[in-house]
């Protein structure tokens, strides 16, 4: 039997504390109490759990425990709720996927932190082919459709195709994947893009419903899902009035009659003026109306456009449209997007707005034909409209300003598009042009963006890979992680330098070295195999390069193991400031330490095909500058894009593997080199060709040797350079060469990215 015991509190002053039991017996043994007679008091109070009695032969579900956390969740008692979930959390066998949904959203509305990696974590585990339940499959498919706005193209049909094959094992799996691979804090449980996906979710579902879609979405709701609050709406109705048409025929006609363009007899027939104002809006900025009556002060240019005015309201009236339109702008997310994001949304029925393929695709496609009934003007009734729409939106966002200047410039500048044909036909080409344009910008647009992410500053990272063996002759990556935190540190810095500097000495160095103090660096790898899933993490801590004018990065190396093939390497960095009385700049899912955040996703290269039982060189690192012995492995400055400033020593390091020893336990090896400069650069070394070439011989008593080579009596030019590296085994006979292209920049040009 299970007695759960509730206490619940009055405010006010209530000194009355009611206790409710509740119950619900698994055994049988009493009835279950109806779920509509679990709860008798509003939620005006503060609801605890006292106590959870559950006897060792009972095993409670999450069913249950779901039925009356929902029920305190529509009392709007969701702190209680959320209590409910994680004090009953341990008592349950396997959360189901529902379960630990209703448990993140809970967590995610609510923002409470410390619970992240705990609803991260069993999200994660419910979606496990070990874990996910069959009962949860309708959860399963709703959580792929809102899931899918966030996929790439390939991803979309991957998991298309396992739900229409109702392999939903599978699916849970992949959508599992999907949220690693997004995971932005790998170093952690806690997953916020899963958080802000989750806080997106409920606040599209409240914004923007629609029940005939399988999300629960309308169009504006899936653009949230996948971009999170836009930067600019534009949401007033588009409505002209008549002024505003008649103002454009009028400068048409003049046009016409100042360029002798004739008129089409059929151009202002069929009209009727009448006493009567007529307007199609007064929403226009400056809410005129225009009256029109039997005759005209301005003579007959301004009576022939008022009638062509009549004409063109007309026709308008017959292809009734929504003018309600939602335009939302969003700000390039990157400096690869070279413009911004904009999404156009069309009213329909019962308040719900479909997304269109351009600002032209608001208007209907029958004002799009060159005539129609009682309408023979030498220009489309869209013209018009397109015209006025982006002049209203000119000083919204710079592509209607552009758009705006295209169709002034070709409507009454342009002399070669003032035929009869281009101009009745020119609403329809403008608004194929927007559409292609517009589609290319959502194409080249990224599937998703973490506003949240926004809020933490970025790291820039960058990460260089060599092959090698390890120390048990396997296939490894040697491995350099590298971070430029110094803008990071620079702005959480000048935000708090007076809460954190307790030095009133005045002495600018202890002020600088009692403040950083509060701040660490973290580099880490996450190893996953094909089917994300964990195999191996490494974490440093690289000093925090700060008082050097060079602003060089910090640095950690690394040695990778190579795993199966499709294996991921996700790779990050993170600044924090631990002083306590500190806060970030903004509010958001992120801790509240994190100061900067930088991550890269790289799947796992080739390596060598066949390391065994054969003399093999590594991959070679170039670099420059004196050689450091108090620095053990890569005592140089490495060059990973391979450029050697004029006038430095270059060096290169290797490794050689399966050397045979003789028969006193010693190897004996040379080394070959060759700098062979390019055809440009080789007049200059015609006469001392033989110093870049050179032989080196090397013994040793292991089986594998690395060397550091410092040329310190080669004089490179400027200019391109092949190095062939070429070792030959003295004992075994064997050879091995290892090639590469190197380039000498002139003094001023360094473009090394390490030390």
């Amino acid at each position: 039997m299970i007695y759960l015991l509730w206490t619940i509190k009055k405010f006010r002053n209530l000194l009355l504390t009611s206790v409710i039991l509740l119950g619900f017996v698994l055994s049988g043994i009493i009835s279950p109490l109806q779920s509509e007679n679990l709860f008798i008091h509003p939620c005006e109070t503060e609801t605890v759990i006292e106590a959870i009695n559950i006897q060792d032969d009972t095993v409670i579900t999450d069913v249950h425990i779901l039925d009356i956390a929902n029920q305190l969740i529509d009392e709007g008692c969701k702190k209680e709720a959320l209590e409910l979930l994680d004090q009953s959390t341990e008592k349950i066998g396997r959360p189901g996927l529902k379960y630990a949904l209703t448990y993140l959203d809970l967590v995610s509305s609510l923002n409470r932190k410390e619970m992240f990696d705990k609803a991260t974590t069993m999200y994660l585990v419910s979606l496990t082919n070990q874990n996910f339940q069959e009962d949860d499959k309708a959860v399963l498919i709703l959580e792929y459709h809102r899931l899918s706005p966030l996929l790439s193209r390939e991803e979309e049909r991957r998991m298309k195709a396992l739900l229409l094959d109702d392999d939903t094992w599978s699916l849970a799996d992949e959508i599992r994947k999907k949220w690693v691979h997004l995971d932005p804090t790998p170093s952690i449980a806690g997953n916020q893009r899963l958080i802000e996906h989750r806080i997106r979710i409920q606040k599209a579902l409240e914004k923007f419903p629609d029940e005939d879609r399988p999300h629960g979405l309308d169009a504006r709701g899936v653009a949230w899902l996948r971009y999170g609050e836009p930067d600019k709406i534009y949401d007033r109705p588009f409505n002209f009035n008549r002024g505003e048409l008649f103002a454009f025929v009028s400068e048409f006609q003049e046009m016409k009659e100042s360029f002798g363009i004739t008129a089409s007899a059929g151009d202002f027939t069929g009209f009727m003026v009448t006493e009567d104002a007529e307007e199609i809006s007064d929403d226009s900025d400056n809410g005129q109306t225009f009256r029109i009556t039997g005759s005209s002060s301005s003579g007959t240019s301004q009576f022939d456009a008022a009638r062509t005015t009549d004409d063109l309201i007309d026709t308008i009236y017959r292809n009734p449209f929504h003018t309600n339109l939602n335009i939302w702008i969003y700000n390039r997310f990157d400096m690869e997007m070279n413009e911004n994001l904009i999404f156009y949304f069309a009213e329909g029925k019962n308040n719900v707005f479909r997304q269109i393929a351009s600002l032209d695709d608001w208007i209907p496609q029958g004002l799009f034909r060159p005539s129609s009934r009682g309408y023979n003007a030498s220009f489309s009734p869209a013209l018009p409209l397109q015209y006025l729409a982006y002049q209203r939106l000119m000083h919204v966002d710079r592509q209607f300003m552009d758009a705006y200047n295209e169709l002034e410039n070709r409507i009454f500048n342009n002399p070669v598009e003032r035929s009869e044909t281009q101009l009745l036909h020119m609403a329809s080409n403008v608004r194929t042009r927007h559409q292609q344009a517009t589609a290319q910008r959502h194409f080249s647009a990224p599937e998703e963006h973490s506003t949240e992410k926004n809020k933490i500053p970025d790291i820039p990272m960058s990460v260089y890979q060599y092959r090698a063996l390890g120390s048990n002759d396997q296939p490894v990556f040697i491995t350099f992680i590298e971070s430029r935190p110094t803008v990071s540190f620079i702005t959480d810095f000048l935000a708090h330098q007076e809460i954190m500097d307790t030095n009133n000495d005045g002495d600018e160095y202890s002020m600088f070295a009692n403040i950083t103090q509060w701040y660490g660096l973290e580099h880490g790898l996450h190893l996953y195999n094909a089917n994300m899933e964990p195999r191996g993490r490494i974490r440093d801590n690289p000093v925090l390069e700060l008082e050097d004018e060079r602003e060089l990065p910090a640095i950690s190396i690394a040695d990778i193991p190579l795993i199966e093939e499709g294996a991921v390497q996700i790779f990050h960095s993170k600044l924090f400031n631990y002083h306590p009385d500190t806060e970030p700049p903004e509010e958001s899912v992120y801790p509240d330490e994190l100061r900067g955040l930088g991550k890269i996703t790289i799947e796992q290269a080739d390596h060598f095909t066949d390391w065994d039982n054969r003399l093999l060189i590594s991959d070679l690192i170039t670099g420059y500058g004196r050689i450091q012995h108090d620095r053990a492995r890569f005592p140089f400055i490495v060059s990973h894009n391979r450029t050697i400033p004029e006038g430095e020593n270059p060096v290169i390091h290797f490794e050689v593997y399966g050397l045979q020893t003789d028969a006193d336990g010693f190897t004996h090896f040379e080394v070959d080199y060759r700098f062979e400069p390019d055809r440009r650069t080789f007049a200059l070394f015609r006469r001392n060709r033989d110093r870049l070439t050179g032989t080196i011989e090397f013994s040793t008593t292991v089986n594998r040797f690395r060397e550091s080579i410092e040329f310190d009596t080669l004089s490179l030019r400027p200019g391109q350079y092949t190095l062939n590296w070429h070792v030959r085994d003295l004992v075994s006979g064997r050879n091995a060469t290892q090639n590469l292209t190197l380039e000498v920049v002139e003094t001023g040009n360094r473009t090394a990215s390490n030390r």
